[in-house]
């Protein structure tokens, strides 16, 4: 059993966007465990590369990536926010 994601917070995840579904749910440890990939509406890992960033996208781009080193490698200013709606 994976100490990452699972039933339990995929089950959240879509508790959340039945409840609000103009918020995006962001999980990163779907990043350790794909078997409820779904439980995220975006990719998310820390600090990989600009080339782990360009390998990934160029397998799977169904998802927004982000990454905390995104605005460092790429100098993409970030604007830290909370109670965002999109």
């Amino acid at each position: 059993m994976s100490p990452f994601g699972g039933k339990d917070i995929f089950e959240m995840s879509e508790f959340y966007r039945k409840n609000d579904p103009t918020r995006l749910v962001h999980y990163e440890g779907v990043f350790h465990d794909r078997s409820y990939n779904a439980t995220s509406d975006m990719e998310s890992q820390m600090y990989p590369s600009v080339e782990a960033i360009k390998e990934f996208l160029a397998k799977d781009d169904s998802k927004p990536f982000i990454s905390a080193s995104i605005h460092m490698q790429w100098e993409i200013p970030v604007v830290p926010c909370t109670n965002t709606r999109i």
